[in-house]
């Protein structure tokens, strides 16, 4: 194992001159060139969290010459990149995030990847972030839609809603993947509902904004979005029984000359609506300057970016959203409050527990995720040790590769952890468990909608996709609390019961796509903004 000076030597300085001496290297080659470093001692480059800013700091003195050019800009996300990956130091995220609000030498470009990669860490780690952060952030997309509408506001005029065609809607979403990606999922759902229950023409658009290769800057472990290049040469997506025509902007999005051709098609066209699914996007932004644009959250516990005519949130307006709406000059119909529903991929199996490899007696708690090494802090880790020290088992499905470690900390649990890795069927998993439980984190809304629907009571915190599914009644307020619930749910036969009674309930609201929808659909056509 290499030690932390060796190791920050090799990769920092080196990687200095290269990105210096080829400064437009493409990020992928140099994510491929140093992604073995990111297997190091992790937890010694954390624990040397200050000694490392600290020399993050002193490269950007030696290169303090380089500060008003493109040389500059390259060496000092790349470093500060590595700085966060390494540490997940919030300094590190700050600096980026001030530099890019501060800068005038960036393009619109580099400035909207880098607002993607800035969207990309706080998703996995919301505590990077503070309120100053988080507004500097609006305000950097601000800057970059401004940018584009400066170069398109000839384009954009508004159409009355008189004059559109009242039986057509465009749709569009940053990203299309396939039927086990949430928004892709969300996406042909709501176009089944508009299509069958309001007669209307869909066209889908995938602009492949989310997290763009387009405009890249050389950054340490900077992940692009999944782009399908199979969608680039078909004219249309099946869902059902339907097939709904489609287009797939190039995989370099958002390019000027693509949406000044989407535009042309919504004058041509002349839709009644857009819908957007997600926020984040340029192009639908621009496209709300012509006709009225409804952008349907995904992470929906939290308002979405949007400049556009309306938005969804999936809860209650609270007084963050509020505030918001009177500092952005924002009717209140702005946010258009919900249930968000969902459409689950279809049961195909019916399992025993033997047949997962579960304990046929004994209470399973099961935790769903893609993320979960993310996810999992220290104190969700030590309270999971203490659950299985009580005799409950955990179920892990999904991606969680410090089970290992876990195992190794704890013998009780190490007998009580069944890793049943990634699975398509998830309800037929459920079925196998007692108990749904959710680490701290933003997404994650299918699973525990999965597992209500299927009875399975969930402990939650009252914090992103999931706190909002679940709803008040499965909330607790920290670890302790939730150690403390789990083991009632463990013990206590008649309040399990009362629970998962409530669990059914919950779940039945929330498959109730076409009700939902269509409520917020009748709400938007109110407006008079509409």
């Amino acid at each position: 194992m290499e030690t932390y000076r060796e190791c920050y030597n090799r990769v920092l300085y080196y990687s200095l001159e290269y990105v210096r001496k080829n400064p437009q290297v493409s990020w992928q080659v140099l994510n491929q060139s140093y992604q073995e470093y990111m297997e190091l001692d992790k937890d010694f480059l954390r624990e040397n969290a200050n000694r490392l800013y600290q020399d993050f700091q002193g490269i950007l003195g030696l290169i303090g010459m380089y500060e008003n050019d493109e040389d500059f800009i390259n060496v000092f996300f790349y470093v500060a990149s590595f700085v966060l990956n390494a540490t997940r130091d919030k300094r590190a995220y700050n600096m980026m995030v001030e530099y890019v609000f501060g800068d005038r030498i960036l393009t619109k470009e580099q400035k909207f990847f880098l607002y993607y990669r800035f969207v990309q860490y706080t998703f996995l780690n919301p505590q990077l972030e503070d309120k100053a952060t988080f507004d500097m952030k609006e305000k950097i997309y601000d800057q970059i839609f401004d940018s584009y509408y400066e170069e398109l506001k000839g384009e954009c005029y508004a159409i009355p809603k008189e004059e559109r065609n009242k039986e057509f809607v465009l749709v569009l979403i940053s990203q299309i993947i396939d039927l086990t990606h949430g928004p892709t999922k969300t996406l042909l759902d709501r176009c089944y509902i508009l299509e069958q229950k309001l007669n209307k023409k869909i066209y889908i658009i995938n602009t492949a904004e989310f997290a763009t290769p387009y405009g890249a800057v050389p950054m340490f472990n900077a992940v692009a979005g999944s782009y399908v290049d199979e969608y680039s040469n078909v004219d249309g997506i099946t869902f059902m029984d339907r097939n709904f025509a489609m287009f797939q902007c190039p995989r370099e999005m958002p390019q000027v000359n693509i949406i000044r051709d989407i535009l042309n098609v919504i004058k041509t066209e002349k839709p009644y609506f857009i819908l957007t699914i997600g926020g984040n996007s340029i192009v639908s932004d621009l496209c709300s300057k012509i006709v009225s644009t409804l952008s349907l959250a995904t992470v929906f516990s939290g308002r979405t970016v949007t400049k556009g005519t309306f938005q969804v949130i999936g809860r209650e307006k609270n007084q963050s959203d509020i505030d918001w709406l009177k500092k952005n000059h924002l009717p209140d119909d702005h946010i258009l409050e919900s249930l968000f529903t969902f459409t689950f991929n279809e049961q195909k199996n019916t399992y025993t527990r033997g047949e997962l490899g579960l304990p046929e007696e004994g209470f399973i708690a099961v935790m769903v995720g893609g993320r979960l090494d993310e996810e999992v802090d220290q104190q969700c880790e030590n309270m999971l040790i203490r659950l299985a020290e009580q005799g409950v088992y955990i179920a892990i499905l999904g991606v969680f590769k410090r089970v290992k470690e876990l195992c190794e900390k704890s013998v009780a649990f190490s007998e009580r952890v069944i890793d049943l890795g990634f699975r398509s069927d998830v309800l037929a998993i459920d079925e196998c468990c007692d108990l749904y439980i959710n680490p701290k984190r933003v997404g994650g809304g299918t699973s525990v909608a999965e597992a209500l629907y299927k009875g399975l009571p969930a402990v939650t915190f009252d914090f992103g996709d999931v706190g909002v599914t679940a709803g008040a009644d499965f909330h607790v307020e920290d670890y302790e609390d939730m150690y403390n619930t789990i083991i009632k749910y463990s013990k206590d036969k008649e309040f399990y019961e009362e629970m998962s009674k409530k669990a059914r309930e919950r779940g039945l609201r929330l498959v109730d796509s076409e009700g939902e929808f269509l409520k917020v659909i009748e709400k938007m056509e109110k407006s008079p903004r509409f």
